[in-house]
């Protein structure tokens, strides 16, 4: 996919300007962006680049290209650390784990006396989606940042997580789940509403389909529940109240974030054969895709037409950026992919 060049070679190339919308995107002026990675430079019906299936899109900051640059000459008050973490933690959230190690590394260099450098870095190897090889050096890297914070007189929150996790990684096996094939072109979370059920769900697009696993009953981030993502909330919602109310809710947030760290591990084979309720849609099978904002729910939807009822992806309005993200990259793919068989869905 992307990740052969670093960060600065690709910088050299392009130009960006910060959109209405708050994101950052290519330059108007240059709209053959030089900077273009991923499925936009696959689809050989594209007249021009399209940002929202470019392999460096962000759907939270835009173009990761353009917001790191912009952080870089405007930090806004950011300390150097902050700046770093901020501009890492973009490329992560695109599985861009490369350059998210190399900009913490870079920073390191520059501030090797620093413990949360070292903190930070440690946490990108940690990383549920990272599937390098180099994951057992969290270890080297949680170790420095005790040294370095081993003259504090009372022992810190962060110290003694540092302290459990490198003990819990120097006595177990790790196991390191190499990626098979290419990366995906999108993992998300959503809430996933396919009749009579909505879950909480985890999802992966990769070059054959889409890949539906449900986590739980609550959006561990926002606290939202399945109930109140589903279609008919009024009625169902006064139900949940009365039946489990606010006690439930604090239940299915754990249980969800818990079982989505373990999902986020696995590779797309190992969800395909491991979940019994993975749902897999392939992209010739999908006939239409569209994206609405649903006011009742304050939701960003969208809609995949397959099968006899189809399907929803429930996004939170603060993720409406990965709604349209990922809506883009599935109507490329059905536009573009010729049929594969329903194994194939796991083999990106």
């Amino acid at each position: 996919m992307s990740g052969s060049r670093s960060e600065s070679e690709i910088l050299a190339l392009g130009y960006f300007e910060k959109q209405r919308d708050g994101r950052w995107g290519k330059d108007a002026r240059h709209p053959e962006c030089a900077c273009a990675e991923g499925l936009t430079t696959e689809l050989p019906t594209a007249k021009e680049t399209n940002c929202l299936t470019c392999a460096n899109w962000n759907g939270r900051v835009g173009c990761v290209l353009g917001y790191n640059l912009n952080l870089d000459s405007n930090p806004e008050g950011r300390k150097p650390i902050e700046v770093a973490k901020d501009q890492a933690k973009a490329w992560a959230e695109v599985g861009q784990f490369d350059r998210a190690i190399a900009r913490m590394e870079r920073f390191i260099k520059k501030n090797v006396e620093l413990p949360e450098g070292y903190l930070a870095l440690a946490q990108l190897y940690e990383h549920p989606a990272y599937r390098g090889k180099d994951k057992r050096r969290a270890v080297i890297l949680y170790q420095r940042y005790v040294q370095l914070k081993s003259d504090e007189v009372v022992s810190s929150p962060e110290i003694e997580r540092a302290l459990k996790r490198m003990d819990l990684l120097q006595r177990q096996s790790l196991r390191l789940s190499e990626a098979e094939g290419a990366l995906p072109y999108l993992t998300f979370t959503s809430f996933h509403h396919a009749t009579p059920v909505t879950h909480f769900s985890y999802g992966v697009i990769n070059q054959n389909g889409i890949m539906l696993v449900p986590v739980g009953e609550a959006d561990p981030h926002t606290g939202t529940t399945s109930i109140e993502m589903c279609p008919t909330y009024e009625k169902a919602g006064r139900i949940w109240k009365r039946l489990g109310g606010e006690g439930a809710r604090t239940q299915d947030i754990e249980l969800a974030r818990r079982e989505l760290e373990r999902v986020q591990a696995m590779t797309p084979n190992e969800l395909a054969n491991n979940s019994k309720t993975c749902t897999i849609l392939l992209f010739h099978a999908i006939r239409k895709v569209d994206v609405f904002d649903d006011p009742k729910r304050k939701a960003r939807v969208v809609k995949i037409s397959s099968g006899v009822w189809g399907h929803e992806l429930i996004f939170s309005e603060a993720n409406k950026g990965v709604a349209e993200q990922a809506a883009e990259i599935l109507r490329s793919l059905c536009m573009s992919e010729p049929p594969s068989t329903h194994a194939d869905v796991a083999q990106a």
